[in-house]
């Protein structure tokens, strides 16, 4: 294994780093760089044929080489892993979709708008535009059955704020005459403004990929041999998100050899703290992880709701 100081985003350093003659035998890179330096060693992996591992972009683009391998999943697989969720363990519920056209991804919009009856069947689903509609959100509630609610709404900064808290707020004034869960982003938790007990009346979910999450039995063996190595716990994501990559890569290039790169997925993960899965667009595409996980707070704790 070689390690090297390469920046941030330092295009010299990288380049120092890439002159060493052992690079270009190397069976895969984990780069922790920001875009230009990414860009460089993408197209460095390219020529010489080397797995790339991207931990923390969200960027399509960065799928452009057929060696990339996306680890963060991107809105459409986290949209599918809600809807497959609700498909599973609500299967009668009725799902109501918050979007805003001037906020809201329209490609993800239009992937609800293609894909939503493949889950949810038709009458128990409804998209309702928030600045037009919001004050009638009530409306389309129903008694007797539960009440998921998903936003996709992107607003910035102070904005999103306030738009959060007033909807947690609003939701939490159905309570108990409407049963609801609703979903948004993980972000809202961090928001100084935020109500902790009306989160819990709006029993809110979230996806992510990584989180320190000690309700998680993997995890927490993780969590063991980190303290005894570095006397500390691990960081919000990145301790842990190193560790599965180790785990997964290296097992997996060690058991497929010459194959990985035809068929990278592997099911030998028993230790891993999540799983990977990984699908690519096409040929020319590399490779995008689709596998998310269903957070939700309950009781003021975080815990690990599911995973696809």
């Amino acid at each position: 294994m070689y390690v090297f100081d390469v920046g941030e985003d330092d295009i010299t350093k990288l380049n120092k780093a890439l002159e060493y003659p052992e690079m270009k035998n190397m069976d895969l890179i984990i780069p922790l760089v920001f875009k230009n330096s990414f860009n460089a060693l993408s197209n460095y992996a390219k020529q010489h044929s080397i797995p790339l591992v991207n931990p923390m972009s969200t960027m399509e683009s960065i799928l452009d080489n057929e060696y990339v391998f996306k680890i963060q999943p991107n809105e459409q697989a986290e949209a599918r892993t809600i809807l497959t969720y609700i498909q599973e363990k609500h299967r009668d519920a009725q799902v109501i979709v918050l979007f805003d056209d001037a906020n809201t991804s329209k490609s993800l919009l239009n992937w609800y708008k293609t894909n939503i009856t493949s889950f949810v069947p038709e009458g128990s689903w409804t998209m309702i535009n928030y600045k037009k509609n919001g004050t009638k959100l009530k409306n389309y509630l129903k008694t007797g059955k539960q009440n998921i609610i998903i936003n996709i709404i992107e607003n910035k900064g102070e904005t999103e704020k306030t738009y959060s808290n007033k909807l947690i707020q609003t939701i939490a004034g159905f309570s108990p005459s409407y049963s609801v869960s609703l979903f948004a982003e993980y972000r809202w938790l961090e928001y100084p403004n935020i109500d902790y007990n009306s989160l819990n009346k709006v029993d809110f979910h979230f996806t992510l990929t990584y989180l320190n999450d000690y309700t998680n039995p993997n995890f927490v063996d993780f969590v063991k041999d980190y303290r005894n190595n570095f006397k500390t716990e691990p960081d919000k994501i990145y301790a842990a998100l190193g560790y599965d990559i180790m785990m997964y890569f290296v097992s997996a290039l060690r058991e497929k050899g010459d194959n990985f790169m035809q068929n990278p997925n592997t099911k030998n993960m028993q230790n891993m703290i999540n799983h990977y899965r990984f699908k690519k667009a096409d040929t020319n595409k590399g490779w995008q992880n689709e596998t998310t996980t269903i957070y939700k707070l309950e009781n003021y704790k975080i815990q690990s709701e599911w995973s696809h």
